[in-house]
């Protein structure tokens, strides 16, 4: 029989992976067929993910942002944000006051509540393999560098590095832009903010 429940039990994930990935790209989220990505998430047009990446849970995800073979278990994450392999965002937790940290001795649906979801901001820049624990709020315009464990909250347009993440230097940037495409109240208005501030600041 366990033979049986096995398959029984991938057949479905295969199958809800499959439809998960019509669902979102009929709806203007570029999924890979690899990746899946939760029908409860909460995801506005124009985001991407690829290579196997995961978004469970009722996350949300805002416009212009793309993640590549990373894991988002539960988090609010802003417009813009560019997230890179391996990136690991709210994962679950298990209780460290209890008999054991073993799921199968505490009702896991209860627990589960009680964890709050990260809150990533807009324009923000997640390094490979950054670790991000469930309820940290980040700061607009952040950068993680490369492998940093983010266990608090992190100020807007700083750059944090390091096992634990600590503030490295701000970044002196102008911004409005952030402001605006924060505020804009249809994701469709992105790519015309972002061609006024390409003309405004060009780079290189």
């Amino acid at each position: 029989m366990s033979l049986l429940r096995s398959l029984a039990s991938d057949t479905y994930h295969r199958l809800d992976q499959l439809y998960a990935y019509l669902y979102w790209n009929a709806h203007d989220v570029r999924v890979t067929p690899d990746c899946f990505i939760s029908r409860r998430a909460h995801i506005e047009p124009g985001v991407a993910f690829f290579a196997g990446s995961q978004v469970l849970g009722s996350s949300y995800i805002g416009t212009g942002t793309y993640g590549t073979a990373c894991r988002i278990d539960r988090a609010n994450i802003g417009r813009l944000c560019s997230i890179a392999p391996g990136v690991i965002i709210g994962p679950n937790e298990h209780p460290v006051d209890h008999i054991s940290t073993s799921p199968r001795t505490y009702d896991t649906e209860t627990f589960d509540r009680t964890i709050q979801p990260a809150q990533i901001g807009h324009d923000v820049w997640i390094g490979a393999n950054v670790f991000i624990k469930a309820g940290v709020k980040v700061g607009d315009g952040c950068i993680l560098a490369a492998g940093a464990v983010v266990l608090k909250d992190c100020e807007p347009f700083t750059i944090y590095g390091g096992v634990p993440a600590k503030p490295l230097r701000t970044r002196d940037v102008d911004q409005s832009f952030v402001r605006e495409i924060a505020a804009a109240d249809d994701p469709a208005k992105l790519d015309s903010i972002i061609a006024a501030y390409r003309q405004r600041f060009p780079y290189p």
